[in-house]
């Protein structure tokens, strides 16, 4: 993991710093910084599952396989795709990863304009930026402890 590290934050950075100055997002250096790390704290939790199905799996092939169904799940519960999203799947975008991430990205843009910008409906209920950083540090660490337990079974 640590000698992966340099290369995972290395090239998430160069494509934020392109991203963010060609869309002229949000101009202060605080917001470009926080985004970043919101940028990056995503990589690192999606590292980590990664590793963790890995780990379980330990068949490349399956593990891929099931790796892109859970981000597609991810990536369509987590509210950037499809806000409306039926009542017998709402429990899904509280376990991604994508939906905490896109509410702390919406927060740094957006800021304080938000209730402005979205329908109070829209906004009442979602996570707040607290809530999405505690998440993201306990999937970081759960991913990760996951892929340790599933190694150590494999050990045995």
């Amino acid at each position: 993991m640590a000698g992966d590290l340099p290369m995972e934050l290395a090239l998430p950075t160069a494509f934020t710093v392109v991203v963010y100055l060609m869309a002229a997002l949000n101009p202060p250096p605080a917001a470009f910084a926080l985004t970043l790390a919101v940028i990056l704290g995503y990589v690192l939790v999606v590292k980590g599952l990664g590793l963790a199905v890995g780990a379980v799996m330990m068949d490349a092939k399956r593990a891929s396989m099931l790796v892109m169904v859970v981000m597609l799940a991810y990536l369509l519960t987590g509210g950037f795709y499809v806000h409306n999203v039926p009542g017998f799947m709402v429990w899904a975008k509280h376990t991604s990863f994508t939906y905490y991430c896109y509410r702390l990205l919406i927060a740094v843009q957006y800021g304080g304009h938000l209730k402005r910008l979205l329908l109070p409906e829209a906004v009442d209920g979602e996570a707040g930026p607290g809530a999405c950083v505690a998440t993201l540090v306990a999937m970081f660490f759960g991913y990760r402890l996951l892929a340790y337990l599933a190694l150590c079974r494999v050990r045995k």
